[in-house]
This record gives C-alpha cells, structure tokens and sequence, in this order.
C-alpha cells in the first residue's frame, strides 16, 4: 500500500510538473508615438513616449516574469501598429496558444470615444451611452478600421477565453472623458498656478473623421457615399441605421451586446486600465530624461520594487496610490475574473520568474565593463549588479545606459576577476539623477520660546490691523509692503511703529524668520533627495521658503524670491498650516514630513516630471 501511495504521488508531481512546463507565455505588445494622416504621412498629433512604454513592459516581461524573446513577444510600433499587422498579429498567436498558455496584451497610444446612440441597455448601464476605442496608426485605413474598439477588444479576448487561456490585457491610454486639472483652493484670493503641459493619450473622434475626410477626398462629395463608409464600420448593427451626420454631433449607433470577457465564468482574464472612463491618460518625462505613460511608469516602478510574483489585488492599490503621491489626477481601474486578484499578474505559475534582472557580461575595455541590458531591460544609472547576484563578490555600478546596454565600473572586488559572459544580477534599484529645483531656505539660531514670545509681542498687534496681509487674505493687484524678520528676532522698527500708529495705511505682509529649532529636520531631509539642491543665496534659488502668520496659525509656502521680485505678491496653492509651531521630536516629525509632501507637490506641478523617489546615495 505503502509503494502503490508512493507511485500515485510521483505521477502526480510528475503531472503537475509537466503542466507547468507545458505553459507557454506570449505577448503582443503595442506603442505607437507616430500616427498617419495617410500613408507615410505623419499626422498633426503625435505622442512622445509610447514605444518606450512598449519596449520597457518587453524588457519586464523578459528579464522579470520568464517570457522568451523570440517569436512568443511580438512589439509593433509606430507604422508597423496598422489595423491590418494588429490583426494579423493576434490571429498568429491565437493559432499557437493553448490551453493553460499565458496571453499578455499590452497597449499605449492613443484613445478616442464616441456617443453611441443606440447602445443596448446592459452596455449602457456601464458605458453611460458611450464607446471607446484604441486609436491604431494608420488614421487613414478603410472605414476607420484605424479604431480597435471595445468591441473589437471584447471579441478578440473572449476568442483567447474560450481556448482557456489566461489572458490579461493593460491599456495605457485614454478611453473616454476629459480629465479636468485645476490648481485653485477654497479661498477668494488669486493664488498664482503653474503646469507643465503634459502630452494626453487621446484623439477626438471629429479629429479622426477630419483626417479621414482628407485622406479620402474622392468619397466626400455626398452624405451616400458617407453613409456606405459608416455602415461598413460600425459592424453587426441594423444596416438601415444611418452611423453617422455631418450635420450633428458625432455618433455613432450600434446596439450590439458582447459579453464581457471579465464577466464570463472562469475566464481568468484581466484587464488593467490607466484611467476611469471620463480621464484622458497622459505621458510625461521621468527624471532620467526618458518619457512615459504615467500609469505605465507606475506600473513598472511598483514591479521595479517589488517581488514578481505580487498579486493584482495589492500591485493595482500601490500603482492607484503611487499616481495619486506623484500628483497626478488618473485613476487606475480593473475588471477580471475574481480568482485573478489573488493571482500575479499574467496569471500562472511563478516558477520561471525572478525578482532580480539577470544581465550578461558583454565586453571588456579596460575599467569600463559592458553589459547587456539596458532601460529596456529596467536598468537605471547607479544600479549595482553582483556576480551571480552575491553581494559579497564582485560588484559594479552601471556609470552609462543605454537601451540595450550600459556601461559600468567596479565598485568591489578585482576587474581581473571579470570575464566575458559571466552573469551579474542587479542587487540594488538605486538611481541617480540630477536636481530639478533649486532651493533657499534661511534657517536662523533663535529658539522656539523666544520665537513664541516674538509672535505674541510684536506680531499679534501688528495682525489687528485691517491692513495687514496674510497668506489667507491678500489680493494680487496690491502692491504690499514687505516686512522680514533676521535672526536677531522681532524689532521695534520704524516701519513697524509707523503701522502700530496709523501713519502708515498701506497693505503689508510680514514674513516670519525659519527657527532651526524645528526646522534643521526638513532641511536636512532636503539635502538627501536628489530632486532637490539647497542653494546659497535667494536670487539663485527657483523658489524660497517663506514663513507667514494668518491670525489662525502659521503657514509655510514656497514663493520666488519676494525681495527681487518687483510687482504684486505670486503665493501658490502649496502650503502648510500649523496651528502652533512643533515642541517636540514627534510634532518636528511630523511637520516635516508635511512640508516635505509640500515641496514635492510643487515640484511635481513646476516641473512635470515624475520624480526620482531615491534618496541620494549614502
């Protein structure tokens, strides 16, 4: 009995064995920077990181998650992400999957959405009238099969359910809406604002059907002809259905309903989105230079810190949450099969996964050692690598990168122990790049009990009168009178006395000195975040620490400099309000970090880029 159990469990690990051995992996993958009015043509909107988004989710999928890079990843970028090549594309690994085999579809670029008139009555109580589409490259295909759309989509995948594969698709793009950016707060006063302008992943229908127009010039002379074009795009609706008006909005009608691949029944699918429906997804510039999608950065740096195998249900929430902490307004959403959360996110068995990036040693010249993996692979200037991933041995940091490459030196061991092909595994994510913002902050030797005693002898009576000015209570026509505070503490001087007086009746604003009592922890923070450089003087600085007091606490904000700053008072909406200054250790901590997010806010706003989370290394 005993022999015939031992038997029945070799057969059955052998099984299992085989099963997992069985399961393929394969992903297409698609980053589309440039579009096509017509063939050859470049279109008026373009987008700047996308195939860096495509490149990077391969790098990933490869050096992370086990995927094999030969004919199981196929990436289309650009003109090769036409309507024709995408189909042709899913129809060959839908003829290679099995069951069990992992399907991964990736996609960024543009999006676009249309009112759908006649949408049936389940699609609407979710799509709110709406339908969604990916925007594919060539804008000028026959009757607008440039738009994938969610019909489209749903088909395709409900094709890869039915052979029972585990099927997960991310969408970096915009599917519907505007995303609405305001930098106001709820206060009468005009705070200055300030953003970047950032490249939004979204096409208007009417911009597409414009393009269309053009490019077919010979079918446009009469609504007919118009009317054969749309009733060959909108698929599977009631042919007598005019799709579309010139004369009226842009609608289209289609009453259609496709199950929902997330809704079938064990379907082990997934679908991950970068925005809800009425956002438009956006593309920005990392620190290292290199633009992204915001939700594909996201998602790359969650995984980047984190091990492979993390499942959807806590990888979703930290990518949410760190898109909301690097200010921006997306807001992630997924549909699946409930068993997927609990899964990693392709869905299969970890065994093929690792944690750390494996690299290659590609060349020797002298100091410089060159390895084989690049960005795309997820490596970072200043990444450390380990031979064989032993953080006692040998080890370097990558100097230079490239896409495909990077240079490094040794930072441990002996270059003569370093031979061609050895393997190295990076054992530290640390990156480094240069400071974004220039800052000044004047920290002065004054306690906080004598800072208090300051406040409550010469600020407060000065605060009574109807023309002192606050951070809560300013206009930004006024030209103010400025009063500073120096480190030898509050004065009486004539510009105070003559307000005291009512000789002078002019607004002002007094700015208050920084206590290195509570605030040498925030600078000292300042100086090991590498978005940040602590200058000497104000005139050098992008923006000033100012410390102000508003009857009802104090407030800390950055400004520009106010002294050379001629003209009207500029505040922002970034601030801090205290209701006493910090006695202890615990309150010091926890103003600083308040004032840390503060800092970063602004910066994220000033600059546009999505900022380096290293600290500086030690």
């Amino acid at each position: 009995m005993k022999n015939l159990l031992q038997v029945l469990l070799f057969f059955s690990l052998f099984h299992f064995s085989a099963q997992i051995s069985a399961q393929k992996k394969y992903a297409l993958l698609i980053g589309i920077n440039k579009y096509y009015s017509a063939k050859n043509v470049l279109h008026t909107s373009q987008l700047r990181g996308c195939v860096n988004d495509a490149n990077a989710m391969k790098g990933m999928l490869i050096k992370r998650f086990g995927f094999n890079d030969n004919d199981d990843i196929i990436l289309l970028s650009d003109e090769n992400a036409s309507r024709k090549i995408v189909d042709a594309a899913f129809q060959a690994i839908l003829l290679k999957v099995k069951p069990g085999d992992a399907f991964v579809f990736y996609f960024s670029g543009h999006g676009v959405w249309m009112d759908n008139d006649t949408q049936s009555e389940l699609d609407r109580k979710l799509k709110a009238g709406m339908n969604q589409a990916l925007v594919l490259s060539d804008l000028y295909a026959d009757n607008l099969k440039c738009l994938f759309r969610d019909a489209d989509v749903k088909k395709i995948f409900n094709k890869f359910i039915d052979k029972k594969v585990v099927a997960t698709a991310i969408f970096d793009c915009c599917f519907s809406g505007h995303l609405s950016q305001g930098f106001t707060i709820n206060m009468h006063n005009p705070y200055g604002s300030f953003y970047k302008q950032l490249t939004e992943k979204s096409l208007s229908f009417k911009d597409i059907i414009s393009n269309y127009k053009y490019s077919h010039n010979n079918i446009v002379q009469d609504d007919a002809k118009w009317d054969s074009v749309f009733s060959t795009f909108i698929t599977d609706s009631v042919s007598h259905t005019k799709a579309f008006s010139l004369k009226d909005s842009l609608h289209i009608s289609d009453p259609t309903f496709i199950i929902r691949p997330s809704e079938r029944v064990h379907s082990k699918f997934l679908s991950l989105s970068g925005t809800d429906e009425y956002q438009k997804g956006e593309e920005m510039k990392d620190a290292s230079g290199a633009y992204h999608g915001v939700f594909t950065k996201a998602l790359l740096e969650i995984i980047d810190n984190n091990p492979t195998d993390i499942s959807v249900n806590i990888l979703f929430n930290k990518i949410s949450a760190l898109i909301l902490r690097k200010g921006f307004e997306q807001t992630p959403l997924l549909f699946q099969d409930p068993a997927r959360l609990s899964q990693n996110l392709i869905g299969i068995s970890s065994h093929e996964f690792k944690n750390n990036i494996e690299v290659t040693i590609k060349s020797i010249n002298k100091n410089n050692i060159i390895i084989d993996g690049g960005t795309d692979a997820g490596l970072q200037l200043g990444n450390v690598i380990s031979k064989n991933g032993n953080k006692k041995g040998t080890q370097l940091q990558i100097i230079s990168v490239e896409k495909n490459s990077a240079t490094t030196r040794v930072i441990q061991g002996n270059a003569i122990q370093i031979k061609l092909k050895d393997k190295y595994e990076r054992t530290s994510n640390f990156s480094k790049t240069n400071p974004f913002l220039k800052l000044y902050i004047s920290l002065q030797p004054i306690s906080t009990q004598a800072f208090e005693k300051d406040v409550r002898q010469f600020v407060m009576p000065l605060s009574a009168l109807k023309n002192y000015r606050h951070y809560e209570d300013w206009y930004l026509l006024e030209s103010n009178q400025y009063l500073f505070y120096n480190k030898t503490g509050f004065m009486k001087d004539t510009a105070s006395s003559n307000l005291l007086k009512g000789i002078n009746k002019n607004p002002f604003f007094i700015f208050l000195p920084l206590p290195k009592s509570f605030l040498n922890e925030f600078r000292n923070t300042l100086k090991l975040n590498q978005n940040f450089e602590l200058v000497n003087h104000p005139d050098k600085a992008n923006f000033v620490l100012y410390f102000n007091y508003t009857k009802n606490g104090y407030v800390f904000t950055w400004a520009p400099n106010i002294v050379s700053n001629s003209g009207a008072l500029n505040l922002y909406k970034y601030h801090v309000k205290i209701g006493q200054v910090p006695k202890n250790k615990n309150e010091i901590a926890r103003l600083t970090k308040s004032l840390l997010e503060m800092t970063t806010n602004l910066a994220q706003a000033y600059t546009g880029l999505w900022l380096n989370s290293k600290m500086r290394n030690p």
